[in-house]
Protein backbone atom coordinates (compact mmCIF):
# COMPACT_ATOMS: atom_id res chain seq x y z
CA UNK A 1 0.00 0.00 0.00
CA UNK A 2 1.14 3.52 -1.16
CA UNK A 3 0.57 6.31 1.13
CA UNK A 4 0.42 9.65 -1.39
CA UNK A 5 1.05 13.07 0.86
CA UNK A 6 -1.41 15.59 0.01
CA UNK A 7 0.53 18.98 -0.61
CA UNK A 8 -1.79 21.96 1.03
CA UNK A 9 -2.48 24.74 -1.47
CA UNK A 10 0.41 27.12 -1.89
CA UNK A 11 -0.60 30.84 -0.53
CA UNK A 12 1.55 34.06 -1.41
CA UNK A 13 1.62 36.95 0.99
CA UNK A 14 2.69 40.14 -0.07
CA UNK A 15 3.80 42.96 2.59
CA UNK A 16 5.23 46.42 2.23
CA UNK A 17 8.62 44.73 3.91
CA UNK A 18 9.44 40.60 4.33
CA UNK A 19 12.62 40.61 6.37
CA UNK A 20 13.74 37.27 5.33
CA UNK A 21 17.19 37.70 7.87
CA UNK A 22 19.10 35.81 4.89
CA UNK A 23 19.32 38.45 2.66
CA UNK A 24 17.92 42.08 1.34
CA UNK A 25 14.17 42.66 2.36
CA UNK A 26 11.37 41.43 -0.42
CA UNK A 27 8.27 42.02 -1.31
CA UNK A 28 6.54 38.88 -1.15
CA UNK A 29 6.23 34.82 0.19
CA UNK A 30 4.89 31.97 -0.83
CA UNK A 31 4.20 29.13 1.80
CA UNK A 32 2.70 26.00 1.97
CA UNK A 33 2.49 23.50 4.29
CA UNK A 34 4.01 25.29 7.04
CA UNK A 35 6.89 25.96 4.76
CA UNK A 36 8.30 28.93 2.98
CA UNK A 37 8.67 27.80 -0.71
CA UNK A 38 10.02 31.01 -1.99
CA UNK A 39 10.83 35.02 -1.54
CA UNK A 40 11.37 37.66 -3.74
CA UNK A 41 9.31 40.42 -5.84
CA UNK A 42 5.45 40.15 -5.68
CA UNK A 43 5.75 39.78 -9.27
CA UNK A 44 8.09 37.33 -9.50
CA UNK A 45 6.42 35.23 -6.50
CA UNK A 46 3.34 35.37 -8.04
CA UNK A 47 4.42 34.37 -11.42
CA UNK A 48 5.63 30.81 -9.51
CA UNK A 49 2.68 30.58 -7.95
CA UNK A 50 0.26 31.39 -10.16
CA UNK A 51 -2.85 29.45 -8.75
CA UNK A 52 -2.13 30.35 -4.83
CA UNK A 53 -4.19 32.43 -2.70
CA UNK A 54 -3.18 35.44 -2.61
CA UNK A 55 -3.12 37.79 0.64
CA UNK A 56 -2.27 41.51 0.99
CA UNK A 57 -0.94 42.31 4.27
CA UNK A 58 -0.50 45.79 5.41
CA UNK A 59 3.00 46.16 7.22
CA UNK A 60 6.07 44.13 7.94
CA UNK A 61 6.39 40.50 7.76
CA UNK A 62 8.66 38.20 9.52
CA UNK A 63 8.24 34.62 8.72
CA UNK A 64 9.44 32.02 11.21
CA UNK A 65 9.56 34.62 13.69
CA UNK A 66 7.80 33.13 17.21
CA UNK A 67 8.11 34.31 20.40
CA UNK A 68 6.64 31.80 22.37
CA UNK A 69 9.70 31.03 24.40
CA UNK A 70 10.89 30.42 28.03
CA UNK A 71 14.60 32.33 29.84
CA UNK A 72 16.11 28.94 30.76
CA UNK A 73 17.72 30.88 33.63
CA UNK A 74 14.31 31.75 34.69
CA UNK A 75 12.33 28.66 34.49
CA UNK A 76 15.03 27.08 36.32
CA UNK A 77 15.05 29.68 39.07
CA UNK A 78 10.99 29.27 39.28
CA UNK A 79 11.76 25.31 40.74
CA UNK A 80 13.62 26.70 43.34
CA UNK A 81 10.37 29.12 44.81
CA UNK A 82 8.20 27.05 47.32
CA UNK A 83 4.48 27.40 47.37
CA UNK A 84 3.61 28.62 50.98
CA UNK A 85 0.71 30.52 50.37
CA UNK A 86 -2.70 29.69 53.15
CA UNK A 87 -4.05 27.37 49.75
CA UNK A 88 -0.81 24.94 49.61
CA UNK A 89 -0.13 24.76 53.74
CA UNK A 90 -2.73 25.50 55.81
CA UNK A 91 -1.10 24.40 58.82
CA UNK A 92 2.22 25.73 61.03
CA UNK A 93 3.04 21.76 60.43
CA UNK A 94 2.54 21.67 56.67
CA UNK A 95 4.77 24.18 56.53
CA UNK A 96 7.46 22.98 58.13
CA UNK A 97 6.67 20.12 56.16
CA UNK A 98 6.80 21.75 52.72
CA UNK A 99 10.21 23.34 53.67
CA UNK A 100 11.89 19.97 54.75
CA UNK A 101 10.53 18.57 51.25
CA UNK A 102 12.32 20.92 49.43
Amino acid sequence: MSVVLQESPARVFRARRVITLDGPDVEALAVSGGRVLAVGSAAGVQSRFPDAEVIDLDGVVIPGLNDAHCHLAMASEDLLHLDLSPQSVGSHAELLGAIRRE
